[in-house]
């Protein structure tokens, strides 16, 4: 795939991982208000977004031509730079949060994209490395029985 329409992916992503749980998180609200106990809508929030996220995730890293561990690092830190900045355009002026007030309710919690991503690579590259004995080990088989 070429590098910017890889670029424009890899952002679109980001958008629509944050996107999701903010359009499915406003039904809770009312007049700016929670409708329901904050830990149940925090986990529904972390349980969607990573929903989302590991699924989008995991198709990008599969697709990357590079290190997928390096790649899904880069692709997690791309997106948790795009969830900050959303947050801190939409997200803080419409709470009334202030910044360290959201940063150990909300903002320290997209860490995880970065760590997910790398891990995810390293998924990736095990599962290769085992398709590849497989095939081999089957190749070698056949050599045998030929």
């Amino acid at each position: 795939m070429k590098t910017w329409k890889r670029a424009i992916r890899i952002v679109l992503q980001g958008l629509v991982v944050w996107l999701v749980p903010f359009t499915i998180s406003l039904p809770f609200f009312e007049r700016g208000a929670l409708k329901v106990d904050i830990f149940a809508f925090k986990t529904l929030m972390m349980l969607v977004s990573s929903t989302v996220g590991l699924w989008l995730l995991s198709r990008s890293v599969a697709e990357s031509d590079r290190r997928p561990h390096i790649a899904g690092l880069f692709i997690g830190m791309v997106w948790l730079a795009i969830n900050w900045a959303l947050d801190f355009a939409i997200l803080l002026p419409i709470s009334d949060m202030s910044v360290l007030d959201y940063l150990f309710s909300t903002g320290l919690r997209y860490l995880h994209m970065p760590v997910a991503g790398f891990f995810m690579g390293i998924a990736v590259v095990r599962y290769q490395q085992e398709a590849s004995q497989n095939l081999n080990s089957c190749t070698e088989r056949r050599e045998v029985n030929v």
